[in-house]
């Protein structure tokens, strides 16, 4: 059974982004059965064509850029870039939080 998503207000997944709550590979072959939820915050933008794995969470007023491969946790306020060869994110101070 996989695992649960959580998607917080206001958040939005552009088309072709994919979301995976399991993962599984050969248990034959020696590779691990990984069965973990994922959590989006509020006020997220995950644009198109980005895959994000099992156990990932992202944290509030985040932009993931098109084509990152999110496999470790995202920060707050920040802009991602991620693939496995390099990570690039800086902060965002631009984005209004509503209180």
């Amino acid at each position: 059974m996989p695992g649960n998503v959580e998607i917080g207000e206001y958040s939005a997944l552009a088309p072709r982004s994919d979301l995976f709550s399991w993962f599984i590979l050969p248990a034959t072959l020696g590779y691990s059965y990984k069965n973990s939820g994922v959590k989006i915050g509020d006020f997220c933008w995950i644009m198109q064509n980005t895959s994000i794995g099992p156990g990932v969470t992202i944290q509030s007023n985040t932009i993931i850029l098109p084509g990152s491969v999110i496999v470790k946790n995202i920060p707050a306020d920040v802009v991602v870039f991620d693939s496995p060869i390099q990570r690039k994110s800086f902060p965002i101070y631009f984005l209004r939080k509503i209180k």
